[in-house]
């Protein structure tokens, strides 16, 4: 962490000063995690309160514990505040003060996480890069994200994820991104956000951490871009919007797009020139690529070393992961972190270059979608038909009504199916689908050979 001083934390904080004035090198919000000289900022929570914990985290040898309700005759090492939450993110948006590397944002309805990995490895040649752990991308887990940086990172990579209006802004004004990227705007989120406008309303809330003159990458092949420019200039920052993608009218774009027999795409990074083989399976992972590189020659790092970085990038494992099965007669595509009507569509895509005698989908219903439910399952079932041998669908929601009610039945369905011949097989649904239920039977019942990543 670069280390803030008490006072500092007090001074940003508005809060009284107290009598002690260490040098914390240390935030934590979970009493478990109790350093010598840390500072402890006490957070309600659903199950467990964290201010019933303040006074024991300094009897544990905290410098001070951030809080927001009274302790009657205790005060020369409690921080008062309103709201410890918001507390919390001053105090990163003080120690973000402190940065002298680049820090970038990311933000997007799908592919945040992945684009935040290829960034970091993208930025790599610079030296050792401070980034958002997994996706722990909301009011917490960024300002723990700018506490873990040191003072030799290189640079910073923080995601912001959202579930309404307001929350990227809120993130982006405490993160102050020297360069933004949107990944791309699409239908999650829009139960709540009520229309697709609204998403790239909130997504562009980046601008709102963006200094004057700074660049914001955007990922929107889909959505019109004059009205995305038309928002990104009523920011009045003189924001370079610059698009990625795999449209030639893109300011960076993949141009001959080729797979091999395993289905790992290459690609020539355009206008640069720059050649690229990737070591992860998808169209959507070219585009992810793309905005990778573009983010950093947008810095001037170089290139050919970007490249080299972001060729290695293997996936997390969590996601899109794909498994040999019976000695390398099945490929499963086991994706069933979660799904909406981008990322399904991009599965498939996965699916459709992978050789194999029959193409099997297992495709759970996509969740929070509100109107645009309907349109979102019809879609993806349309793109399903095109591609798979078979495919068959779980849950409700779809046109058919589902052919499963769910994927326990699914699961012994799929199990039968893949007995015979060369298969691929796709699993893919919203994580409350339990679409793991399948790939768990397949792995236990043909046995997992390696990973095809």
């Amino acid at each position: 962490m670069i280390p803030i001083s008490l006072k500092e934390i007090c001074d940003c904080l508005s809060a009284s000063p107290i009598s002690c004035d260490a040098v914390i090198s240390d935030i934590t919000t979970d009493s478990r995690k109790i350093t010598e000289g840390c500072l402890f900022v006490a957070l309600p929570g659903e199950r467990f309160d964290g201010h019933d914990f303040a006074l024991k985290a300094i009897e544990e040898g905290a410098a001070a514990s951030v809080v927001c309700r009274d302790f009657p005759g205790v005060s020369e090492k409690l921080i008062r505040v309103p709201d410890t939450l918001i507390a919390l993110g001053k105090i990163a948006g003080a120690v973000r003060n402190k940065l002298s590397v680049p820090v970038a944002g990311v933000t997007g309805s799908v592919g945040k996480t992945t684009s935040k990995e290829m960034i970091s490895l993208a930025l790599s040649p610079l030296g050792n890069v401070c980034k958002t752990k997994l996706n722990y991308n909301n009011e917490i887990g960024l300002p723990m994200t700018i506490f873990s940086a040191t003072e030799t990172d290189k640079a910073l990579v923080g995601e912001m994820g959202m579930r309404g209006l307001g929350e990227i802004k809120y993130l982006a004004e405490i993160l102050r991104p020297d360069i933004g990227i949107i990944t791309n705007i699409g239908v999650s989120h829009i139960e709540r956000l009520g229309s697709r406008e609204n998403i790239m309303k909130a997504k562009t809330e980046i601008c709102y951490g963006l200094s004057e003159n700074s660049v914001l990458l955007c990922g929107a092949e889909d959505y019109n871009r004059e009205d995305i420019k038309t928002r990104v200039d009523s920011f009045g920052k003189n924001i370079k919007l610059k698009f990625f993608g795999l449209r030639e009218d893109s300011d960076y774009y993949a141009s001959n797009i080729e797979t091999d027999e395993l289905g790992i795409p290459s690609f020539t990074l355009m206008p640069l020139g720059k050649k690229i083989k990737l070591s992860v399976f998808g169209h959507h992972n070219v585009r992810n690529a793309v905005g990778a590189l573009a983010l950093a020659n947008e810095l001037g790092i170089d290139m050919d070393a970007a490249i080299t970085a972001v060729s290695s990038f293997a996936g997390d494992k969590v996601r899109q992961n794909i498994v040999k099965l019976d000695g390398g007669r099945i490929t499963l595509i086991d994706d069933t972190y979660n799904a909406g009507p981008e990322s399904m569509a991009a599965s498939l895509r996965v699916l459709e270059n992978i050789k194999a005698d029959k193409k099997l989908a297992y495709l759970g219903s996509m969740l929070e979608l509100g109107s645009a439910s309907y349109d979102a399952h019809k879609t993806v079932y349309e793109t399903a038909e095109e591609i798979c041998t078979e495919f068959f669908t779980v849950g409700k929601e779809w046109s058919n009504k589902g052919d499963f009610a769910d994927s326990e039945e699914a699961a012994k369905h799929a199990a039968v199916k893949c007995e015979e011949g060369s298969v691929a097989i796709l699993v893919k649904g919203s994580h409350a689908m339990e679409m793991n239920k399948i790939t768990e039977l397949l792995k236990n019942k043909f046995g997992a050979e390696k990973d095809g990543n």
